[in-house]
């Protein structure tokens, strides 16, 4: 892909304009890995200014926690703001297994 072209999750928060109109929100985590390739999506939502904290529902424990965590903390570049998001692993909940 060229540097001047965006993909299909650039488009769909382009068309959803999450930057300028969202309500307060809270975002959830479930399941995704936060890795880099997202790297421009999750930073436009995770710093947005109408996010208000970043809630991760955890496999494995504080080991996976831990480890979505530290991916989540990649996409920030204003850490204090990281730091004031991410719910801190006792308030947040395991995900189910089915």
């Amino acid at each position: 892909m060229a540097k001047d072209q965006i993909n299909d999750k650039e488009v769909l928060l382009i068309e959803t304009d999450v930057q300028d109109k969202a309500d307060k929100f809270q975002v959830y985590i479930m399941g995704h890995s936060c890795g880099l390739s997202d790297r421009t999506m999750l930073n436009t939502i995770f710093e947005n200014p109408n996010c208000l904290s970043i809630k991760i529902f955890y496999h494995n424990g504080i080991e996976g926690y831990t480890n979505t965590a530290q991916e989540i903390s990649r996409h920030f570049k204003d850490k204090k703001s990281m730091r004031e998001k991410i719910v801190p692993f006792p308030y947040c909940i395991p995900m189910p297994e089915v």
